[in-house]
């Protein structure tokens, strides 16, 4: 659960460092069931550790300015041969330490200030905002020290594993408290909140091509059968209201 909530705020940073509109649901979807199936997998084979996004790879990708898939594939499949030869890997465990560390401290700054960029987009004049905001924050650095001096206790041995494991996190409890109250405190609309309404086609720029879907050819697949489209990690074309309301009126005119 972690995992996801960190997976969701790092698709929604890299697509900003890459100057990109938020990810849509489907698009979101598809990446935790690929982690998911990639933990699957991981599991079947016998290493047992669980794939997830790596939030520093986001700041070397806002420093470097690369965001080409085409790199990152080239990149993925580099990785995988020097994991076969455990020669290379020892090699590159002699670079010195302070160096690692000014690499990570630069990259995760640039993730830090994306973060703090995301609040752009909520109107920060409502109190009802600010209150939220301000309260996750309190809960995400209490709580989970809380906890660390008392430990839950209810019997169940694996429950009082999975509790102690989450209320123990800062980012799972911070993040939780404020997706609940976003969605249920009222006094302010979607746009104060910094969400698109609903309904409404992305803006996909002067190309006109949605980055979240897949080849032409994968889509007209998928539109072939309906029952894919079921699936919620399935990419979806969105069309405005105001293109369906144009269409119904051309079609009431004809």
């Amino acid at each position: 659960m972690a995992s996801v909530i960190e997976s969701v705020g790092d698709y929604h940073a890299i697509a900003r460092i890459s100057q990109e509109r938020a990810p849509p649901s489907h698009a979101i979807n598809r990446g935790i069931f690929s982690e998911g199936f990639g933990s699957f997998l991981s599991g079947l084979i016998g290493p047992g550790v669980g794939l997830t996004t790596h939030t520093e790879n986001i700041g070397v990708i806002g420093i470097t300015r690369v965001a080409s898939r085409t790199t990152l594939v080239i990149a993925g499949l580099w990785l995988i041969g020097l994991g076969l030869f455990t020669k290379v890997g020892a090699i590159l465990s002699t670079i010195p330490d302070p160096l690692v560390g000014g690499v990570l401290a630069s990259s995760m700054a640039m993730v830090s200030g994306v973060a703090i960029a995301n609040v752009q987009s909520v109107d920060l004049k409502n109190s009802r905002n600010m209150g939220i905001i301000g309260f996750a924050l309190v809960c995400g650095l209490v709580i989970p020290g809380y906890f660390a001096r008392h430990p839950i206790q209810t019997g169940i041995e694996v429950l009082d594993q999975s509790l102690d494991v989450l209320l123990k996190l800062q980012m799972f409890v911070g993040a939780f408290v404020a997706c609940v109250l976003d969605n249920t405190v009222p006094g302010a609309t979607r746009e104060e909140r910094g969400l698109r309404e609903r309904g409404l086609a992305p803006d996909l720029g002067p190309n006109g091509r949605d980055i979240y879907l897949y080849p032409r050819y994968v889509m007209n697949i998928i539109e072939r059968f309906p029952l894919l489209q079921k699936f919620p990690m399935v990419p979806k074309v969105k069309v405005s209201n105001s293109q369906n309301f144009q269409d119904i009126n051309e079609f009431n005119d004809a």
